[in-house]
């Protein structure tokens, strides 16, 4: 039997209504995308730190809420640009899990995370030698106290076990001690110009006394 034209038109609009469905499915489904770009992943973060997330929304949606997660704990939300939020990743030197969720108009959801080195990981492992350098006088006068406290943190203090308790340090590096120089030169010209200034002082004064001894009536 074959089909009228008006039957054809019908079958048609048909299957013009189940693609347009299938794709408008599609596209929800699809939902937003999230990627967090700061921290890196595999980088080693701690104090205050950002947060940040690139979100696009899927067509025909709009980002309703980006939530930030830190091991499985909320620690921030936003539901305008910036994607982003400030936290405090303190100084445990712990392996961090961070994880962005991002949740569009339809309620679609995605999600990005990253992983965060430790501080063993990140410093402990690298073949270099942290080596303070101390060039000015201000940095020369306080070099004890900066090394006591390098020596008094635990983190530095592994540092220094995985190098073999071996520390090097660099005093007045290249010609850096100028500034000790000028000080030394500028002390200097002071105490010359005072003691010029006192030697003519007492070089007048003996000369006015003379000139007065000179005016007395000699005793015949």
């Amino acid at each position: 039997m074959r089909a009228t034209p008006f039957q054809r038109i019908a079958i048609v609009l048909a299957i013009s209504l189940l693609f347009s469905a299938g794709v408008s499915a599609r596209q929800q489904s699809r939902g937003p995308s999230i990627q967090i770009t700061s921290p890196e992943n595999s980088s080693y973060v701690d104090g205050m730190t950002t947060i940040v997330a690139a979100v696009v929304a899927a067509a025909g949606s709009s980002i309703t809420e980006v939530k930030f997660f830190v091991d499985d704990v909320e620690v921030g939300s936003r539901t305008e640009p910036p994607w982003e939020i400030p936290w405090d990743a303190g100084a445990t030197f712990a392996r961090r899990i961070i994880r962005a969720v991002a949740t569009d108009s339809n309620g679609a959801q995605s999600e990005d995370t990253i992983l965060t080195l430790d501080l063993e990981t990140a410093v402990f492992t690298a073949e270099i030698d942290v080596v303070p350098l101390f060039e000015t006088r201000d940095d020369l006068v306080r070099a004890p106290e900066v090394m006591r406290e390098l020596f008094t943190n635990p983190a530095y203090l592994r540092q220094l076990e995985a190098r073999g308790h071996r520390q090097e340090v660099m005093l007045g590096y290249s010609d850096s001690g100028k500034d000790v120089y000028t000080a030394f030169m500028v002390r200097m010209g002071l105490f010359v110009a005072v003691t010029l200034y006192a030697w003519l002082a007492v070089y007048l004064l003996e000369h006015m006394r003379m000139r007065h001894l000179s005016r007395l009536p000699r005793e015949i």
